[in-house]
């Protein structure tokens, strides 16, 4: 049996709810998809708590029926553009807490673009850049049934949320849809700057080469909304923050020795495994001998801890201590403060040995 394809409900839920409001859709075609989607909607709307959504999934069929609703209902409604132009940062669920410690455009776009899976996997961007210019090509899979409206929104939204990240309007050399021109393509170049071109070879924006060089507003400037704030939300940030590097060191971590193993559990969740009981259980070990076992390999749990612990304090430099501690696994925010200045005079990198006996006990913070 095939896997069912799913995309972010807190996506699916604000897409709903904007579709709603601008009068393309009604409660009864929200219902027919799903009754929880209905009720999750209203909540939304009545600002009350959707924590629980920020990394759930729906089914991708629940998007997909929205946007060919909206589209049935009103086929020459900008409907796409509408909705794309608007910048709501937690319709990104927890991607946008991942794209808000990029440095530059580029490295947002590269993040946005190797994490898509938390938002819809269907979403296909190709990336190309010469000495002149970057091209950003979009499209959904052929067999998917999204209607022009959904590739509108793509191509609108990617462009006004790196307008977003960088502060200021960014220049492009012009705009491509494949879909024919539509009674408001006037209004498509009055907010894009340039041509806009239709019955294209792809869909496509195409941009100078050195804007993806260009730095974004700072942390603090990306993330001042209601939903987004709150531990739930920072944990879950966490959790893929920690997930994502896992993956990139996954290659360096196969060789099963203890060190890997120990380093492998901190990364997937350093709140619980920081105490080294929790590890040794994991490992079905005593204390003491995985003390001694780290040791016979020129390490300490405590140093592998600090050392992912001061990766993430750089890595989530954004934060208020007061948010990371207890995600970091400290017990108070002195114990933080106390291990983010020993990391900052310390070269750190992800195993070193401080040279512990391994047999003593090491530091609960």
């Amino acid at each position: 049996m095939s896997k069912i394809q799913q995309v972010s409900a807190i996506g699916t839920i604000e897409l709903a709810r904007r579709l709603r409001a601008h009068g393309l859709i009604d409660n009864a075609s929200i219902r027919a998809i799903d009754p929880s989607l209905l009720e999750s909607v209203n909540t939304l709307d009545a600002q009350g708590d959707i924590a629980h959504t920020y990394d759930a999934f729906f089914p991708e069929s629940w998007i997909i029926t929205l946007w060919q609703e909206a589209q049935k209902n009103h086929p020459e409604s900008p409907t796409g553009f509408l909705i794309g132009k608007t910048i709501v940062r937690d319709a990104y669920g927890v991607l946008s807490g991942l794209i808000r410690f990029s440095d530059t455009l580029g490295q947002a776009v590269t993040t946005y673009l190797q994490n898509i899976q938390y938002v819809n996997e269907s979403e296909q961007w190709h990336y190309s850049k010469d000495s002149r210019q970057i091209t950003l090509a979009f499209s959904y899979p052929r067999h998917k049934p999204y209607p022009s409206n959904a590739v509108e929104r793509s191509i609108t939204a990617m462009y006004a949320m790196g307008c977003y990240l960088h502060g200021k309007k960014l220049p492009l050399h012009s705009v491509q849809f494949q879909r024919k021109a539509p009674t408001y393509q006037a209004l498509l170049e009055a907010y894009f700057g340039c041509e806009v071109a239709f019955s294209a070879s792809c869909n496509a924006l195409i941009l100078p080469a050195e804007v993806m060089d260009w730095p974004l507003q700072p942390p603090s400037a990306l993330l001042d909304t209601s939903l987004t704030q709150g531990k739930s939300y920072l944990t879950i940030l966490l959790r893929m923050s920690l997930q994502t590097k896992l993956n990139e060191k996954a290659d360096t971590l196969l060789t099963p020795t203890f060190t890997n193993r120990v380093t492998t559990l901190l990364w997937e969740d350093m709140a619980h495994y920081s105490n080294s009981d929790h590890v040794a259980s994991a490992l079905h070990l005593s204390r003491a001998t995985l003390y001694r076992k780290l040791n016979q390999e020129g390490t300490s749990f405590s140093s592998i801890r600090d050392a992912i612990r001061a990766e993430l304090m750089t890595q989530h430099s954004g934060l208020k201590a007061t948010e990371l501690y207890e995600l970091l696994g400290f017990s108070d925010v002195s114990s933080y403060y106390k291990a983010r200045k020993r990391a900052q005079l310390t070269d750190y990198v992800t195993v070193k040995s401080r040279g512990d006996t391994g047999v003593g006990p090491e530091s609960s913070n």
